[in-house]
């Protein structure tokens, strides 16, 4: 049986069609992935996302614990920070990327984690706890979550959360609490706007709300659908698709992430490896078809060159995009789709330059 977020009342009220995601119920599209998308990007979207995971971490030793088992550094993470980082196993392979809130700096932290592998994720901080002086508890039961995203995500959040007094000061990747609410300049769209934490028990309040409210602003509800396009067009990974932990940080494209210093978790094994693959966002030239996750790459002799991970039409571009591991020596390349090849221009970076300023990047 699916589990289902503290929104999905709402959800069937907003008639919203449902799809299975990592174990839980959640809405694929209210209208259209289409409209939803192109709404999200010129006026607003609202997300429910409560079926992430959330981890604290706490105690004296929070620092040096997390130092040890992410490729980031965090040592100059202030309190009200974020940070985004992954977590590798023992031979640097991915198992999660998360973003990391620094709720009190060295001795207090809160892990956002991906559904799908929450429990993994848990279960392998955890193991790890009992020569620090930490506590890790699996706080996601406590917690709802929803994200606000576009162009007018800031002036919404300002209307709902009138205690705030202006919400665009607060830069990204930053935080800040208003009540028991934690307001995060963060998202997955590349759009403006924040991620908001809200305690289970209050999250359909303040969602009908931003629901209520956001119809000034042309913000509307936006399902999986949309989510997927939207984040594939900032060439944004999904964990579990566009990596697991076959994968390692040097080949999707993460390296930008390993500035810790100090010994952690796979950084032996990282310095070793040699890569021959790495993820590429590609764009097809002539469509027969879109590519979907496990289409092979091919080169321009027809041999095996690289797989699909991720792949859509993209609303704000048009055309047919993805990311694929793909032999970086190979020059011409082509996405075989049900059997037609079609020739793919190989992308670095976003699809869409600068479409908000919600980059992860920072």
């Amino acid at each position: 049986m699916s589990h289902k977020t503290p929104l999905f009342q709402s959800h069937k009220n907003l008639k919203a069609r449902f799809i299975d995601f990592a174990g839980w119920r959640l809405p694929f599209s209210y209208t259209s992935p289409g409209e939803e998308h192109l709404n999200t990007r010129k006026s607003g979207g609202l997300f429910d996302v409560s079926h992430m995971g959330e981890i604290r971490v706490k105690g004296k030793g929070s620092l040096p614990f997390l130092q040890g088992l992410i490729p980031t550094d965090i040592q100059n993470l202030n309190t009200g920070q974020a940070r985004y980082s992954v977590l590798c196993n023992r031979e640097g392979g991915l198992i999660d990327d998360l973003i990391i809130y620094a709720l009190s700096q060295g001795e207090e932290y809160l892990l956002c984690v991906n559904a799908a592998t929450k429990e993994k994720d848990w279960l392998w901080i955890n193991s790890f706890s009992s020569t620090f002086d930490v506590t890790v508890k699996d706080e996601s039961a406590e917690w709802g979550m929803v994200a606000v995203q576009g162009p007018q995500a800031i002036a919404l959040c300002e209307k709902v959360f009138s205690k705030m007094e202006d919400m665009r000061s607060l830069k990204r990747f930053h935080f800040t609490w208003i009540e028991d609410i934690l307001i995060s300049r963060t998202g997955y769209t590349g759009e403006e706007g924040v991620e908001l934490y809200i305690p289970r028990d209050k999250t359909l309040r303040v969602w009908e709300n931003l629901v209520k409210q956001g119809q000034k602003f042309s913000i509307q509800p936006v399902g999986l659908g949309a989510r997927n396009t939207l984040r594939l067009e900032m060439a944004y990974l999904l964990s579990g698709q566009d990596f697991n932990e076959s994968r390692t940080p040097l080949e999707a494209g993460l390296s930008w992430l390993m500035t810790n210093k100090e010994d952690y978790v796979g950084k032996k094994e990282l310095k070793k490896t040699s890569v021959s693959e790495r993820l590429f966002g590609f764009i097809v030239e002539a469509p027969s078809g879109i590519p979907r996750t496990g289409h092979p790459v091919l080169s321009g002799q027809g041999k095996p060159v690289g797989v699909v991970t991720s792949g859509a039409q993209s609303p704000s571009l048009e055309k047919m995009i993805g990311l694929a591991y793909i032999k970086e020596e190979v020059e011409d390349c082509f996405v075989n789709i049900h059997g037609s090849s079609s020739k793919i221009t190989r992308v670095s970076g976003p699809f869409l330059k600068n479409p908000g300023k919600g980059a992860i990047h920072e």
